[in-house]
């Protein structure tokens, strides 16, 4: 090649770029873009805007509004291309996909979906004739969000037999509330009910006259109720709601005509559970069984009462309670199935019916042991009472806080030893009453007033407590472990011939001994320094008495009586001492020493010895034949 020939393609290659670059394409300013920013559907005069969210788009209508044939505004990326093409589409209330390709060729995947919507009714809706339903069916209502009321109280109201039109209702945002005026048989129309937010027939001084005779309360698809359920109602035979899971309120049913109910998926109740078979203007229920298998919480009170042919109550999984009562149980009652209860804020009282009749008192034999043995929290008492065949108290192995414990009239137990040593109680007392206990092994301190009333047990562990209360006919000594009592301690053991209580030494309220214990003859409280109250002894026949410790009496911050109209803080009336010694006994507080003996018995009566007396706020009596030979006394008592 010749160089001028060279030289001019090498001139041509160095501009050749430039003219090729003229020639390209221009992108777009939205080449990278492949986004989907508007989707509305218009049907008549309403229109639709879908929102759009993480590559979601999502079309919100009234259930009764079809999208087949609406017209769409679609809006996308300008230079992108779409799959598949919406002006192509009629059928707008199906979910279907669609691909948005950029210019550039970058795909974005989007859903489209329909979500049908309830159509709500503001504000409360009242029905007391077929014309109120047709009003509603014809607006396609699924949602009320106020009250429902069903009929009138009027008595002069027309009855509403028929609620067929209403089942398209789906939930209540208020209570449905059932007045006297609608006479139909059944709630069939409203089955469609999801959620409620009470429900309501009759009061406590007005029971429903609602319903038509032996009715049937059915709302199936029922899963919660947001408030409180109260019916008072005679008209009511069952109770079907099978697929009901919470009630957020109170629970009410007050009914002479209930005889059976499934509340089988029911697990929680934000209230109280009251169930009663009569209201007051009927007899009682024959509910045979109450059982809830799947009932875990009740955070008021369970209460069943008035069902005297009821059998048994069974709540399987029952875990935590504000409190549970059954304070009258039939007398051929048997079960009490409450097998994974483990926490009760407040009282457990299982009390049986008590009928007097001739020869005796009728009360449970039905009930033979009660399955609650996972017990680990007792805000309150547990009270089992006049269960006259219980066999087997329940295991309180694990349980670790109890309120108190009263035990009445439970005499057929065959391992008689109660074990309470692991307990940590809340102040409230142990109360065992004519129960077949032999042994009680208790904490060292015990927070608790002990009650114990023809119940007889040795005592074991226990060195403090609040308060004891002996009555009974033990024939017998009586030996008592105690070396504190906060409070008060009350004698009255009529047949007891022996009191020791050998490591009491302080008595914060009175000490009282009983007139009537007239079969005492020892009382020996040997290590007893202070009684904080009144040291009461009006048992005459006391032969042999020991107080070798005693030094002060009424020295409380409020001084306890046990007799407020006796004359003195220690007030001793006795007969069968021919000494009486307090040899340590400095001072007594309050209304002052007083021992008296009756006349008669002057003669076996001697002297009084209180070497250390020093203070005597109140009176210093000695009645009835008892003298000192301590000439000084006067003059070491200071009032």
């Amino acid at each position: 090649m010749k160089p001028k020939q060279i030289f001019l393609l090498l001139f041509l290659l160095t501009f050749c770029p430039q003219s090729c670059s003229d020639d390209q394409e221009i992108l777009p300013e939205d080449a990278d873009d492949n986004f989907i920013t508007s989707v509305k559907l218009t049907v008549g005069a309403d229109t639709y805007t879908a929102q759009i969210e993480n590559q979601e788009i999502t079309v919100t209508v009234p259930y009764t509004v079809s999208l087949d044939g609406a017209e769409v505004d679609f809006t996308y990326s300008t230079s992108a291309t779409i799959l598949p093409d919406p002006t192509s589409i009629t059928n707008w209330d199906e979910e279907r996909p669609f691909k948005v390709t950029s210019y550039n060729g970058d795909p974005r995947d989007y859903t489209y979906r329909v979500i049908k919507d309830e159509i709500r009714q503001e504000g409360d809706v009242t029905i007391v004739s077929q014309a109120d339903i047709d009003a509603l069916a014809e607006k396609g209502v699924t949602v009320i969000l106020g009250n429902l009321t069903l009929g009138s109280d009027d008595p002069e109201a027309t009855p509403l037999e028929d609620l067929k039109g209403l089942e398209l209702l789906k939930e209540i945002k208020g209570a449905l509330i059932i007045r006297n005026s609608y006479q139909g048989n059944d709630l069939v129309a409203l089955e469609a009910l999801t959620s409620i937010g009470g429900l309501r027939l009759g009061s406590s001084g007005s029971p429903s006259e609602a319903l038509n005779g032996e009715a049937l309360l059915s709302l199936p698809r029922l899963v919660s109720i947001e408030g409180e359920v109260r019916i008072y109602s005679d008209h009511i035979q069952w109770i079907h709601l099978p697929a009901l899971t919470t009630i957020a309120g109170h629970v009410t049913i007050h009914s002479a005509t209930w005889v059976s109910a499934d509340l089988s998926a029911l697990t929680s109740i934000t209230g109280d559970l009251i169930l009663t078979g009569y209201t007051e203007e009927s007899t009682a229920s024959e509910l045979m069984y109450v059982e809830i298998p799947s009932l875990e919480t009740v955070s008021g009170k369970i209460e069943i009462t008035a069902f005297p042919k009821l059998m048994g109550i069974a709540f399987e999984k029952l875990t935590s309670a504000g409190a549970i009562w059954l304070p009258h149980i039939p007398f051929e009652f048997e079960t009490i199935h409450l097998p994974n209860l483990r926490n009760v804020e407040g009282d457990i009282d299982f009390t049986s019916n008590s009928a007097d009749i001739i020869g005796g008192t009728l009360q449970n034999t039905g009930v033979k042991e009660i399955e609650m043995n996972n017990l680990e929290f007792v805000g309150g008492r547990i009270t089992l009472s006049r269960l006259t065949a219980l066999t087997r108290l329940p295991d309180f192995s694990r349980l670790r806080q109890l309120g108190g414990l009263c035990l009445n009239n439970i005499e057929a137990l065959t391992d008689p030893d109660l074990d309470i040593s692991h307990i940590t109680f809340g102040g409230d007392s142990i109360s065992l009453s004519n129960t077949h206990i032999n042994y009680i092994h208790g904490p060292e301190e015990l927070n608790a007033t002990l009650y114990l009333n023809g119940t007889y047990p040795e005592i074991d562990g226990v060195s403090s407590l609040k308060d004891l209360y002996y009555y009974g006919r033990n024939q017998g000594p009586v030996t008592l472990p105690f070396a504190t009592v906060e409070k008060n301690i009350y004698m009255y053991l009529q047949e007891c011939t022996e009191l020791h209580m050998p490591a009491l030494k302080e008595v914060g309220g009175y000490f009282s001994v009983d007139y009537q214990m007239t079969a005492l003859h020892t009382l020996q409280l040997p290590a007893l320094e202070k009684v904080g109250g009144q040291l009461y002894i009006r048992s005459g026949n006391i032969t042999s008495l020991s107080l070798a410790s005693l030094e002060e009496v009424g020295t409380g911050t409020e001084i306890a009586y046990s007799d407020n109209e006796s004359p003195g803080t220690i007030d001793m009336l006795t007969t069968g001492l021919s000494e009486l010694s307090f040899p340590k006994l400095k001072k007594v507080a309050g209304k002052g020493l007083a021992i008296q003996t009756t006349e008669v018995m002057t003669e076996t009566c001697g002297s009084i010895h209180l070497p250390a007396l020093e203070e005597v706020e109140g009176c210093l009596l000695l009645s009835g034949g008892y003298t000192t030979q301590d000439t000084a006394i006067g003059s070491r008592i200071r009032n």
